[in-house]
Parts: C-alpha cells; sequence; structure tokens
C-alpha cells in the first residue's frame, strides 16, 4: 500500500507512542575490503520499549533487493546478529550477505511496533536513512533560449496573423497593405493551407489513440491490435453509486423495474434512460447502509493521500467504528454476513448481496478544500480481490495508538490506482478531511428503456402499443 505521510504528523505520532515503539533512523556500514561479506545496521529507535532484553535476529526480517532477494531463506540478505547499540534505544545489527544497490526494508517484530513505524527502507551503501529520505531541490541550469513559436496557432486566422507578425519582425519597415499585394498574397496562400494541414493533422492524430478515436472503424482496428474483436450488440453501460438508509432490494420485487435517466422526466425527447437489466439467476441488487459513505482512515491524521499503483486502502465510517461495526463492515466484503445469505428460505434466489466492487471518487478540489474545480474524471471503480485469494479481501486491524478499529480491503492489481487521490488538506491553516470518498453500494445498468414484447401465434388477436409506462410493451 503506498501511502502519503504528512512529515509533521508522523513526527507527532512518534512523540506519543505510549508503550509501543518505532524505527527512526539507520546508518549503514560496510567492512573496509574489496568484497565485503556483511554489513552493519546502527539503528535507532524512537525510545527504548521492546529492546532490553536483545530481540532475536530472526524477529527482524529483510525484503526487496533486485538481483539478491532478501529473506530467511540460506543465501538471502537477512539478520544473523543483533548486539546492543551504544545506548539504550538503539541496537547494532549484522546483514549478511551484502546485497546490491537496489532498495531493501528492514522490517521490526509486529508486536510492540507501531504499524506506521515498523519498516525502514534502506540501501547497501554507507550512510544515514530515515523515513523521511526525499533528497534536497536542486534547480538545474538554464535552459538555452529557444524561438518563439504559437503552438496554439491551429486554424487560418491565427496563422496569418502569425506570418504577418513574423514578416514585420524580420523585414524591416514591412506593412501589410493590401490585400493584392503579393506578399499579402502568399501569406493567405500559406494559411489556408497550414489550416487544411492542421485539420487533417488533428483528425489522424485523434483516430490514433483509444482515448480520442471518433471512428467506430478506428476503435476497431485498436481492438485488433489486442487479439479483441468488437462485437456489433453492445450497448453503454454504467455504476450507480446508491445511498440508502435502510438494507434495501433493488428493484424490491421480481417483477418491478428499476430505471435511471437524465433530465426531470423519462419522457423528455432528450432524456436518457438506464435500466438494470434482465437475466440471470440472481439479477435483483442487495444496498446496505454500512456502505453509503466510506472514508479513509488516516490513521491520526498522518496518511493524507493514497499513490498511484496503491491496491489496498484501511476504511472507516464517518464516526468512530467499534469493534462490532468493523467486523460487519469486514463480513459485507467477505460475503458472511448473515444478511447476504442465500442459501435460505426462499424469495432471494435471484437477489445479488455480494460486494465485489468499491468506488473510490474525489469530492472535493484538493488545492481549494470546496466543489469548485473538482475533477469529475477522478473516479475508479475497483474490483475486490477473489474470496478464494491468499490474502483476504477485508480484515479487521486496530490502531493501537488511537485505540480505534478499521477495515483494510484489497482490490485487484489490474485495478491498481491510477492517480493519486488526496484525502486531507490545509486551506488558510485549516485542516479538511475526506476530499475524496469511497462506497459499496453499486449498480450496473445498461443503457436503453425496458421493454417487453410477446409473441403470438399466428392468428392470436394481438393487444395494442402500450409505450405511456416506464416499461413499455407491444404484441
Amino acid at each position: 500500500m503506498a501511502l502519503i505521510l504528512d512529515p509533521e504528523a508522523l513526527a507527532q505520532r512518534a512523540e506519543n507512542l505510549g508503550s509501543l515503539n518505532g524505527f527512526r533512523l539507520a546508518f549503514v556500514t560496510l567492512e573496509p575490503m574489496a568484497n565485503p561479506t556483511h554489513a552493519w545496521l546502527d539503528v535507532e529507535f524512537h525510545n527504548a520499549n521492546g529492546l532490553a532484553p536483545l530481540p532475536a535476529a530472526g524477529g527482524f526480517r529483510v525484503s526487496g533487493g533486485s538481483r539478491i532477494r532478501g529473506g530467511p531463506n540460506p543465501g538471502q540478505v537477512r539478520v544473523t546478529q543483533v548486539l546492543a547499540g551504544p545506548g539504550p534505544n538503539t541496537l547494532r545489527l549484522r546483514v549478511e550477505p551484502v546485497g546490491d544497490y537496489s532498495t531493501y526494508t528492514l522490517h521490526a517484530p509486529v508486536a510492540g511496533f507501531d504499524p506506521l513505524l515498523a519498516a525502514l527502507p534502506f540501501r547497501f551503501r554507507p550512510g544515514c536513512f530515515n523515513l523521511n529520505c526525499a533528497p534536497d531541490f536542486a534547480p538545474g541550469s538554464a535552459r538555452p533560449a529557444e524561438p518563439v513559436i504559437d503552438y496554439l496557432a491551429r486554424d487560418y486566422e491565427s496563422f496569418k496573423h502569425v506570418l504577418i507578425t513574423a514578416m514585420a519582425e524580420r523585414v524591416p519597415g514591412w506593412q501589410p497593405t493590401s490585400e493584392a499585394d503579393l506578399d499579402q498574397v502568399l501569406i493567405d496562400l500559406l494559411a489556408a493551407d497550414a489550416d487544411e494541414l492542421a485539420d487533417y493533422q488533428d483528425r489522424v492524430g485523434n483516430e490514433a489513440f483509444l482515448a480520442t478515436a471518433r471512428k467506430r472503424l478506428s476503435l476497431a482496428r485498436h481492438a485488433r491490435l489486442m487479439d479483441y474483436h468488437i462485437h456489433q450488440g453492445n450497448q453503454a453501460a454504467t455504476w450507480l453509486a446508491l445511498q440508502v438508509t435502510l438494507k434495501a432490494d433493488l428493484p424490491a420485487a421480481p417483477a418491478d423495474e428499476f430505471a435511471v435517466w437524465t433530465g426531470e422526466k423519462w419522457t423528455d425527447p432528450r432524456a436518457v434512460i438506464f435500466a438494470l437489466p434482465r437475466g440471470g439467476p440472481r439479477w435483483r441488487r442487495r444496498c446496505f447502509p454500512l456502505l453509503n459513505d466510506l472514508r479513509l482512515y488516516t490513521w491520526g491524521g498522518t496518511v493524507t493521500a493514497l499513490e498511484a499503483g496503491s491496491t489496498e486502502a484501511d476504511l472507516t465510517l464517518p464516526a468512530p467504528m467499534t469493534l462490532t461495526q468493523a467486523q460487519g463492515l469486514a463480513q459485507l466484503f467477505l460475503g458472511t454476513h448473515p444478511d447476504q445469505s442465500t442459501s435460505a428460505p426462499t424469495g432471494d434466489a435471484d437477489v445479488d448481496s455480494g460486494v465485489d466492487h468499491l468506488l473510490l471518487q474525489q469530492e472535493l478540489n484538493p488545492e481549494t478544500g470546496t466543489i469548485n474545480g473538482r475533477d469529475p474524471h477522478a473516479r475508479q471503480v475497483l474490483r475486490l480481490l477473489p474470496k478464494t485469494a491468499p490474502q483476504p479481501r477485508a480484515e479487521v486491524v486496530e490502531d493501537p495508538v488511537a485505540g480505534r478499529f478499521l477495515v483494510r480491503v484489497r482490490w485487484l492489481p489490474e485495478d491498481r490506482l491510477v492517480r493519486r487521490y488526496c484525502f486531507t488538506t490545509r486551506c488558510d491553516g485549516t485542516r479538511l478531511d475526506d476530499l475524496a470518498k469511497f462506497c459499496a453500494n453499486l449498480l450496473r445498468v445498461t443503457h436503453g428503456r425496458p421493454w417487453r414484447t410477446v409473441f403470438r401465434a399466428r392468428g392470436s388477436p394481438l393487444a395494442g402499443l402500450n409505450a405511456s409506462a416506464l416499461r413499455g410493451t407491444d404484441e
């Protein structure tokens, strides 16, 4: 899980660990020889908790590495000896063999260590390593002067203006006079030709990318490059994020219809209708109030964002969760909640009560803390790990410092975050939370108005067309 940590909040958390402990820094020392067989890590902790008696060497775990991996097996980089350091909050660790120049991570025993301070990255290069190793900014050399080019000139008038300006700068005393002058005619011809070329370039360039292509033929060709042939009968589909006050099945009964539309009325000629498709043994959706509004647990304001590439998140409710609420929320994700049982009685065989998707979307503008300027494209649907995966898709975790409970959820690596999502910011000295939120009451709907056609035998009387109801019928 790639977390963006607030240095000030992390330092304040480290000063109030209580009976817990955590890494502060480590100093790497190599033996003065051509091919050293081991390295020494002089590790400094935030306090002396859990350091007396000396921890066992097997309690410290090393991970990472590129050519030489860290791990507990022989030949892998691991801690082989633990010695007392010069101070009560220091230890001297012998690490062998010496790894490559990639980044390794030293993990402390889980018991007695704060989860946010229980891992420390280091490299096998002499020097000091801590939890905030960002290098100081060093400005580069100034760029050489470049010619002024107006890349926004993309039509006839703008090209003509650029050419007239270039002529005035390069030819002393030149000024545009009559439209019939030879130089003005040449400028007009060049501007018209550049206008056509720019339009052609924009169209061809757009067709070269899947996100900007406007022709179906281009989309089909892009798909064929990945050995995927577009079917001609697919319809548009989207996700709905629902807010419910009680446990509800949508639609309420198998005979009902569930649809949404743009505008005030579905009868509006410009209204776009999306409906819940029928079909399959379980096509109705069960929604739960606990899944309406899920927030990121910030570990006391320490975690401010989720970095791009993250595949897990710590979730909580708007109010602090009790252990019972956390267990109930985890059961909803794991499919073990009593309300998710579909094996019992009757009437639930067509209800899909599983929670397999999670929506993350930006609620407020991270730069201003208001809804103005919010990016409507900053949203992503995440598919949770399979229930049979080695790692659980959801588990209850306790924050030992604050004494609160949270639920850690994991999604597929293919759905890792494509961008950074900020959850906490400061505007005018005021801290603002919940800039982005999660929702798990998701409903998949497809484009089109519900319609039912009844086929009768030849010669049978047919009823008339009924187009006044949302679900139209004909025979």
